[in-house]
């Protein structure tokens, strides 16, 4: 599987929100998509922070997205695994 971190702010908050996608479509294919979705109905702009692929038994993050030129960072895996916790809040 694939994922990408868009990080949004939402009410003077700042938020990493992980979607993650079947390996068969393309980082900056998804990018354009969601962003569009999160502009046209809930007027969030976003930025690309990270990138890359997941295990999705381990969850952990590796490599790199070649279409957006973007690395996955070390903090994603956390990030993914305590999103339902934390909502992606950042610190």
């Amino acid at each position: 599987m694939k994922y990408i971190m868009l990080q949004i702010e939402l009410d003077g908050l700042k938020m990493n929100l992980p979607i993650i996608f079947p390996k068969v479509l393309v980082h900056k294919d998804m990018v354009f998509r969601i962003q569009h979705l999160l502009g046209a109905e809930h007027r969030w702009d976003s930025e690309v922070v990270s990138a890359g692929f997941i295990n999705m038994f381990t969850l952990e993050c590796h490599g790199r997205s070649e279409s957006l030129d973007i690395d996955s960072r070390k903090e994603d895996t956390e990030i993914i695994k305590r999103y339902e916790c934390e909502h992606g809040l950042v610190e």
